[in-house]
């Protein structure tokens, strides 16, 4: 009976650690949205001449991996070529256009959060702390929320016409 209990507990916990981890599916379903998103995106009052790439970064935990170059390789975004930055800190992140931040920096939002930066969160509660678009799994699909607020702080525009096909909008 021991063994029993203690083979569901094992399987209970595999299930659990199973069901949070995304599948590669899901990882190329948010690096579409982030793609086909940043196209209803305005950065309002930025110079986009000067800059010879379009540069997204990954500050933290990159769940993407060799996925990230691969799907921005051939792609352009604002008319520029696609370039990917990592970093382990926000304290190491100097600029980007897009950033994609993991869980563990939500408390550094407020750091970067006025810099012309899109910040994009894999968590539901990332707009709730001021991260102003939220990709993650929901009823076993991706779905996004958007933050309007800040993103307006920091001079992004987000379109009204995403909100419509958003789970929620912060205004």
């Amino acid at each position: 009976m021991k063994r029993f209990i203690i083979l569901i507990f094992l399987f209970l916990v595999n299930f659990a650690i199973y069901a949070n981890k995304l599948t590669d599916a899901e990882k190329e379903h948010k690096l579409k949205y982030i793609y086909k998103l940043s196209k209803y995106i305005t950065w309002t009052d930025y110079e986009w001449a000067d800059d010879e790439v379009f540069v997204i970064a990954m500050i933290g935990d990159d769940p993407y991996g060799s996925m990230l170059e691969n799907f921005f390789d051939k792609k352009k975004l604002k008319g520029k070529k696609v370039h990917i930055k990592r970093y382990k800190t926000i304290e190491d992140f100097d600029f980007a256009h897009i950033a994609i931040i993991s869980d563990e920096f939500i408390p550094e939002i407020p750091l970067i959060s006025k810099k012309h930066i899109l910040l994009i969160g894999n968590s539901k509660d990332f707009i709730d702390k001021n991260g102003m678009i939220s990709l993650f799994r929901y009823k076993n699909k991706i779905k996004f929320e958007l933050n309007y607020k800040s993103a307006k702080c920091a001079n992004i525009y987000i379109s009204s016409k995403i909100a419509q096909i958003a789970l929620r909008s912060i205004k």
